[in-house]
């Protein structure tokens, strides 16, 4: 296991040997249904998507695909609201080919079991289900599943910059844009959302992380 800089781990979008890969993601309401995005070829140098991927909602549980179906499988923030960590990366170890890769960003935390009351109230706020863990324990579950090459990269000083500009565009240029879409009410509770997030992750206590891992060949 290695956990490093930013020169461990690419961006998920530079890959462009896979033949079919799998994304998750969430609903805006939860992790409950969860969305996973089916595609064949090489996305980076797709222009219309609509004949290459598939959209698929799903229920918590063993995921309706064939073992050994995926060359790649991605999740940006999914997996961070999966208590079973070890659970879900073993479903995405059975779903890869030998050889294929599982790459994951996800919200993380610093170590200790304790959340302040910032914490707390941002959770209230997000109205999301988190599980939280380390970077640490994170690659540890790749490694548990037997995973290979396992690396990890703390992205948290990147987001620290990246929270900042955009709770200045909620609150400033895209804020009339927000009302008139979502309403005076949800246009605030947004802004109040990223406000609070601004301060738990200026104080470190929501971190950002990527993790990768290979499937052996």
């Amino acid at each position: 296991m290695k956990v490093s800089g930013t020169s461990s781990v690419r961006p998920l979008s530079n890959e462009n040997s896979a033949r079919s890969s799998l994304s998750s993601g969430t609903s805006a309401r939860g992790a409950i249904p969860r969305i996973w995005a089916r595609s064949i070829g090489s996305i980076t140098a797709c222009h219309c998507l609509s004949d290459r991927c598939i959209f698929q909602t799903v229920e918590v549980g063993p995921l309706p695909f064939d073992d050994h179906s995926f060359d790649v499988v991605i999740s940006s923030g999914a997996f961070t609201q999966i208590a079973d960590k070890s659970g879900i990366l073993g479903e995405s170890f059975r779903l890869l080919r030998p050889g294929g890769h599982l790459r994951c960003y996800d919200w993380l935390k610093p170590e200790g079991d304790e959340y302040s009351e910032d914490m707390l109230y941002w959770f209230r706020v997000e109205g999301l289900t988190y599980a939280l863990e380390t970077l640490e324990s994170y690659a540890q579950h790749f490694e548990n599943v037997c995973f290979v090459d396992v690396a990890s990269e703390d992205a948290s000083d990147w987001y620290r910059k990246q929270v900042h500009l955009e709770y200045d565009l909620l609150k400033g240029e895209l804020y009339p844009r927000m009302v008139e879409l979502l309403g005076q009410a949800d246009a605030d509770h947004f802004v109040e959302n990223w406000r609070a997030a601004v301060i738990v992750i200026d104080k470190g206590e929501m971190r950002q992380g990527y993790s990768r891992g290979r499937r052996p060949a």
